[in-house]
């Protein structure tokens, strides 16, 4: 650099100084710098003597062992202080961290719209105000870590099904029904049913079901049927309980087998008057259920000992004469 263009830049640089240092040498504020930003301070709790308020939400299903209850909506309030929220994890775990305690009652409630339908408070270890609410003393340096809410529920009995009697009467043509020399004969009475598009997991019953002929009462097997995510139906006979179950699609059908009965007689007269009755329930309101009954006539029937073995005959010849329908409101 040239000896004059030094001088210059010296004589710049000593106005600057001048500039910066001002009158009798103190610094002045520069013209145009920017301006302290003014930030408002954070909203946050005073951590001075402050401590942790925690609990648990529990819930025991009924007649089993109390589990964690996530996503409970959990509230915290004091007497001028804010309302502070958050929900409980995995564990069932809440906390509300650093909370000024000076003698503080702090009001912990849980939010029933998080609750599990018909849950019922069973303990809470604070006075509680309400089946949602415990009222929690703060005392520094005492943390607390057992504000729990302990709830059970689902022990109520499920409704009685519906319930209505139905029977439908018959006659018997003039043929007689006549065993032979190697034993009785067999009546078949079989009913069935017709329903279509129940959901799966309902069922159809039949009980104190019986065929009556001539006025002389002969009990019925009880009918269970059963509605399921099924490609086709089956139906066994548990002579433990007396009853024939029966699973079917939910798509239904207008033949779903009910109940049957195979009936030894020796000597039957042609004409006989008949009747079957019973009691029909089900867990599906609102439906209507189109039944009906027939009877064949059988020389023999297969048999488990003395009785006959419905699992080993062919039951599916149903002589269908008469039907009648019941109604579930």
């Amino acid at each position: 650099m040239k000896p004059g263009k030094i001088a210059t830049l010296a004589v710049l640089l000593a106005s600057l100084i001048a500039v910066l240092a001002g009158c009798g040498g103190q610094p002045r504020d520069l013209v145009g710098t920017t301006p302290p930003i003014d930030r408002a301070p954070a909203q946050t709790l005073d951590v001075m003597n402050a401590v942790d308020l925690c609990g648990r939400v529990t819930f025991a299903p009924c007649e089993s062992e109390p589990g964690s209850l996530p996503d409970v909506k959990v509230t915290a309030t004091w007497n001028g202080g804010p309302t502070l929220s958050t929900t409980t994890d995995g564990n069932g775990g809440y906390c509300f961290p650093g909370i000024p305690a000076t003698g503080l009652a702090v009001t912990v409630c849980v939010d029933p719209a998080t609750l599990p339908p018909g849950a019922v408070l069973t303990s809470t270890p604070y006075p509680n105000s309400s089946p949602y609410c415990q009222t929690v003393p703060l005392n520094y340096p005492n943390s607390v870590s057992d504000a729990n809410f302990n709830y059970e529920g689902g022990c109520e009995p499920p409704p009685p099904p519906c319930s209505i009697p139905g029977s439908i009467d018959s006659g018997f043509n003039g043929t007689a029904v006549v065993g032979t020399n190697s034993g009785p004969a067999y009546i078949w009475f079989n009913s069935n049913l017709s329903l279509k598009n129940t959901p799966a997991g309902r069922h159809v019953m039949l009980t104190n079901s019986r065929v009556i002929i001539n006025g002389v009462p002969h009990p019925v097997p009880d009918a269970t049927i059963t509605f399921a995510n099924v490609g086709c139906a089956s139906t066994t006979y548990d002579g433990t309980t007396n009853t024939w179950n029966t699973t079917v699609p939910v798509a239904g059908s207008d033949a779903i087998f009910l109940s049957g009965l195979a009936l030894p007689v020796t000597n039957l007269p042609g004409g006989a008057k008949v009747r079957w009755e019973g009691t029909f329930a089900t867990d599906q309101p609102g439906i209507c259920i189109s039944w009906k009954w027939g009877a064949a006539a059988y020389k023999s029937w297969p048999l488990a000992g003395t009785d006959p073995d419905y699992n080993a005959a062919n039951s599916s010849k149903n002589r269908v004469s008469s039907s009648s329908s019941v109604a579930f409101g």
